[in-house]
């Protein structure tokens, strides 16, 4: 199938349905290749339901092309798959979405060979299922976008090099099996960036490194891991890997896990003579059952803040913690963090189905009218979480009546996790619940997000910066020292971007002031 433009304007659209093509791998008199489908100039398609096998390439989009697959299901290429070629624009993109993509005959899943990283992703891909057995090495040198996506890899010719524009990696899950590239699982090389968040990393099988980092060319901005979760690192080499005079990624709210102590996390990599300068700072991350948490050469400039360590290897920083993060279900692939003022459970019903049958009916209303007008702390019926059952109660209640479907809501724990309200003082709350005892962000994979556990009165202290529970002498001291290698400084109480007046105005308030869990010296 081949889309051009043919209306006066420049540009043609269509719809395709039920679609099926396979065994396109003729080449033609100058060496090129056929596609399954192929759209040019500035041809526009939504295509639903199409079925492509045993071919070259799946798609090849070209110049100003903007293509979008739905339900589409593909295996067998034996070169790129779904490419975005040299000649695609800026206004060019493909959207891939609620598909099934099989890498099984010796090529390459995806990949975008145009350069143009100006605006945009030229492709997109989400909620598919991505599966990787048998490949070739991609090369990407563009604007990519992976978002809600269960990607397996079992495969040891897989690598991914990510070469130019930005590489977004955004809610997947990965499963890795016996991957054997020593570049990694994804290997970054400047000017490339990568921002990988709220993604779930399962990478029992893999031996080498899961996040490579190379020098190749200056970069504006540094990539960025926040908010994932590396689950089973036993055996692999390392999960971020840095290597020599390349920029350091920004590492922050992720978790790392092993059921059992082992693996690595972090490597810097340094081959010269002089001292290494890597600029790398991880804060508000959570090591558990580590055996190594980095691995640096002499004099290499690192700095590590507020993070907390428990089994394994424990480091000695500041603001940092030694403590069982108390997860939810960690073994289950649940590490929300135990609360008494609530918890994040996905599983659980829409709000409002107090009874927790299905279902927000006549017979929720009736434990919601038994505790009309009653106030406290932690009420199931208080859906707003204000501390009283009333009308605005009331109008979230009407709003979910009758409906049903899991949708996650707030459970209650005995515990709370020490993690909660203990990351970085002047790091911003981000999409956090707002709450008159939320003073900080959590430490872990969910903080900084609207599924971070809630904080009980008195659990924290804005100014506690030792993380002691109390704030006195030290914390002042912590907190008028500036560091650098840290994206936000502890002393920036008011997170306006400096420490000054406002900020001492503040930590006067909190002067000593003691937590709910303080003991004492």
């Amino acid at each position: 199938f081949s889309l051009h433009a043919t209306y006066p304007d420049g540009s043609s659209q269509a719809l395709f349905y039920n679609i099926a093509a396979s065994k396109c791998r003729m080449a033609d008199e100058s060496g090129g290749s056929h596609q399954c489908f192929t759209a040019h100039e500035a041809c526009k398609a939504k295509v639903y339901g199409a079925r492509f096998s045993d071919s070259v390439n799946w798609y090849a989009g070209a110049q100003a092309s903007q293509v979008e697959f739905y339900d589409l299901v593909a295996d067998s290429s034996t070169s790129v798959g779904i490419i975005m070629t040299v000649s695609a624009t800026e206004q060019s993109y493909c959207l891939v979405s609620d598909s099934n993509l099989v890498a099984d005959a010796g090529g390459k899943l995806f990949g975008v060979t145009s350069g143009a990283d100006g605006n945009g992703p030229r492709l997109i891909i989400t909620d598919s299922l991505i599966k990787s057995s048998n490949s070739s090495p991609a090369v990407n040198k563009g604007n990519l976008t992976l978002i809600g996506n269960v990607i397996e890899v079992s495969d040891p010719n897989w690598r991914f090099d990510h070469m130019q524009g930005l590489l977004v990696l955004e809610g997947n899950r990965f499963l890795v099996g016996q991957t054997r590239d020593a570049s990694g699982l994804i290997h970054t090389t400047e000017p490339a960036r990568l921002e990988a968040s709220g993604n779930f990393f399962d990478i029992a099988g893999s031996d080498f490194p899961v996040l490579t980092f190379s020098p190749g060319g200056e970069t504006a901005q540094a990539s960025t891991i926040r908010n994932n979760i590396f689950t089973n690192i036993a055996a692999c080499d390392s999960i971020v890997h840095i290597d020599d005079d390349a920029m350091a990624p920004v590492i922050q709210n992720n978790v790392f896990y092993n059921p059992v102590v082992g693996g690595r996390c972090i490597v810097l990599e340094h081959d010269g003579d002089e001292p290494a300068d890597m600029r790398l700072g991880f804060t508000n991350n959570i090591f558990y059952n580590v055996a190594e948490v980095i691995d640096a050469p002499a004099g290499a400039f690192f700095l590590a803040a507020y993070n907390c360590y428990f089994g394994g290897q424990v480091r000695t920083e500041f603001g940092s913690i030694e403590a069982d993060p108390l997860f939810a279900d960690a073994l289950g692939g649940d590490f929300h963090l135990l609360s008494r003022a609530g918890r994040w459970d996905r599983e659980l019903y829409r709000a409002g189905d107090l009874n927790a049958d299905g279902i927000c009916d006549l017979l929720d209303f009736a434990y919601f009218a038994s505790a009309w007008q009653s106030s406290g702390p932690n009420l199931p019926a208080d859906l707003n979480r204000d501390g009283q059952v009333d009308a605005l109660d009331l109008a979230v209640f009407s709003a979910k009546y009758l409906g049903d479907g899991k949708a996650g809501g707030w459970v209650y724990d005995e515990f709370t996790s020490p993690c909660i309200d203990a990351g970085n003082p002047g790091s911003p709350l981000g999409d956090e619940l707002a709450d008159a005892n939320n003073v900080r962000l959590n430490i872990g994979a969910f903080g900084g997000t609207t599924e971070a556990s809630m904080s009980p009165a008195d659990w924290a202290l804005l100014s506690d910066a030792t993380n002691d529970g109390i704030v006195d002498f030290a914390d002042f001291a912590l907190g008028i020292t500036a560091f650098p290698g840290l994206e936000h400084q502890p002393g920036d109480l008011n997170r306006d971007g400096a420490v000054d007046a406002r900020d001492l105005e503040c930590f006067s308030e909190d002067w000593l002031r003691q937590t709910s869990w303080y003991q004492g010296p």
